[in-house]
């Protein structure tokens, strides 16, 4: 498992993990996601594009979120195959929801369906005839 820490300005930082799964790499946020430790889950979300991995972002233990995190995995979903796994707390749900981006992602109800479901990729927003 790989921790990404950053210096931030905040007595208990929040690292970003990952680790490989199958053909993904799944990133774990934890608590409270905010433009504090959006920089340690870029630099996770960075290493898991240059491997040309699926990306798993494990929300599930994500208590607050703000619009930092929701712009990195709307830049995400350009960049790689993304997926979201929960279940979302209600705080995440609530963002998704004022924002209207509720179905702008793959939610997923765990990191093992995330790992199998088809993914919102680069590919998926290219213009067909």
């Amino acid at each position: 498992m790989t921790t990404f820490h950053e210096q931030v300005d905040s007595s208990e930082p929040i690292p970003a993990s990952s680790y490989r799964r199958g053909g993904a790499t799944v990133i774990v946020l934890a608590g409270e996601v905010d433009v504090e430790t959006e920089p340690q889950a870029r630099l996770a979300l960075d290493a898991a594009v240059r491997e040309g991995r699926r990306v798993v972002f494990d929300l599930s233990a994500v208590t607050f979120a703000d619009s930092s995190i929701l712009n990195l995995l709307l830049a995400a979903r350009n960049r790689c195959e993304l997926v979201l796994a929960g279940p979302l707390h209600s705080q995440v749900l609530r963002l998704f929801e004022v924002t209207g981006v509720s179905d702008v992602f793959t939610v997923a109800d765990g990191v093992d369906t995330a790992l199998t479901c088809p993914a919102e990729g680069p590919s998926d927003r290219v213009a067909r005839p």
